[in-house]
């Protein structure tokens, strides 16, 4: 008999990134489709909420660099991480975590680039209110009917 497949995030991080080879395919696939890494951001994320975030720790540990030079170190990692984020993901903490770049992992640093990238090309192609306002969820869904009918 058949199982069903459950979804895996962490495998579909791992093959996001591979999709993005490097840096300059991220930023190329996330100008032309900002569309597509968005929704695959956005479904890792939702299945990610809610478990705990040493469980992803240990699969993308954080940078082992411990001399304080400036950037991403050990120690300045984890006190981000014990100050902006519980023990378990909530909304919103995987984006922020993907666009620290302080995991040794360098699909999460391709992801957390096209995630980036992909948002200042939604911004650009008009995608936002032009007085900063939020839009209603019908004039949201107006924009993106194409994205909802899929």
């Amino acid at each position: 008999m058949n199982q069903p497949k459950t979804f895996n995030p962490y495998v579909h991080l791992v093959k996001l990134g591979r999709v993005l080879e490097s840096h300059t395919v991220a930023s190329n696939v996330a100008k032309n489709s900002p569309e597509f890494v968005l929704k695959h951001i956005a479904l890792i994320e939702q299945h990610l909420q809610f478990r705990p975030i040493a469980e992803f720790l240990s699969v993308f540990p954080l940078r082992k660099r411990y001399a304080d030079d400036g950037t991403w170190n050990y120690f300045v990692a984890q006190e981000m991480l014990q100050r902006d984020t519980g023990t378990h993901f909530g909304r919103d903490d995987f984006n922020n975590l993907i666009m620290c770049d302080c995991f040794a992992s360098p699909y999460l640093s391709r992801i957390g680039f096209a995630y980036m990238v992909a948002v200042g090309a939604m911004h650009k192609k008009g995608y936002r209110q032009q007085n900063d306002a939020k839009p209603t969820l019908r004039q949201f869904m107006d924009l993106n009917i194409r994205f909802f009918l899929r």
